[in-house]
């Protein structure tokens, strides 16, 4: 998942609206990932 993301925001413009998306997408999932680790571990 992370690979396809990083790989599309290569070639994307970094001032366009997709780039943007892709970002908060990346961020969004990376936020869920963080807080099930830490709701796992009891942290």
């Amino acid at each position: 998942m992370t690979k396809q993301y990083s790989k599309k925001l290569k070639m994307e413009n970094f001032h366009s609206k997709e780039h943007l998306r892709n970002c908060i997408k990346i961020t969004g999932n990376t936020a869920e990932l963080l807080s099930n680790f830490i709701r796992d571990k009891r942290l």
